[in-house]
Parts: C-alpha cells; structure tokens; sequence
C-alpha cells in the first residue's frame, strides 16, 4: 500500500508543468506598462528633476477623456523631447512605463 501511494505522489509531481509561474521568472507580455488615452490638449517641453538627473528635460502631455464619464483629465510627464510623437487636438494612446519623475514613452497610436 505504501509503494502505491508513493508511486502515485512521485506521478502527479512529475506531471506538473515545468513553466510553473511560481518557479520559474515570468516575462509576460507588456508586464508594468500603462496606457492613457484621450485627445491630446496640451503639449509642453520643459525641464525637471527625474532619475536621469535634476535639470532633465521632460514633455507634459495633456489628454481630455473622450467622454466625460471615461474619467478625469490627465496629465503624464514623459522623459525626453517627445512633442514630434503627439499631435494636438487629435485623439491619441500612449504606452508607456513609469519611471522617477517622468515616465519613459513606449508607443503612440492616432
């Protein structure tokens, strides 16, 4: 009986999946990026402190929500001079992962 039972158990654990999640690093696909969506409203360059140093130069990029039950305005603060990848008054979604005082811009899609 006990040969059984541990032939059994030495089965079910050698069944298991080897890409286990809680074993194994997991690279899924688009893991901590964000999107904002809306039309674009304002556009600004200036500078600022970011992780990149205290007088770096970062873009504020305004979206107004398609519609007022979509959500607040919102502002995101990019690094870098990224004003050619936006278009004011046109609706635009932004990909991007945040960072220390801006966030890095991934993709842009009109």
């Amino acid at each position: 009986m006990r040969y059984t039972v541990l032939l059994l158990l030495v089965t079910l654990i050698a069944c298991g999946s080897s890409r286990d999640p809680r074993f194994s690093e997991t690279n899924q696909r688009n893991a901590g990026q964000l999107t904002i969506s809306g039309f674009v409203s304002t556009v600004a360059v200036t500078t600022g402190a970011t992780n990149q140093g205290s007088n770096s130069v970062v873009t504020m990029v305004t979206f107004i929500p398609q519609t007022p039950q979509a959500g607040p305005v919102g502002t995101v603060t990019f690094c870098g001079d990224v004003t050619n990848s936006f278009v004011v008054n046109t609706f635009a979604t932004a990909r991007f992962t945040q960072g220390q005082g801006c966030s890095n811009l991934l993709q842009v899609t009109t």
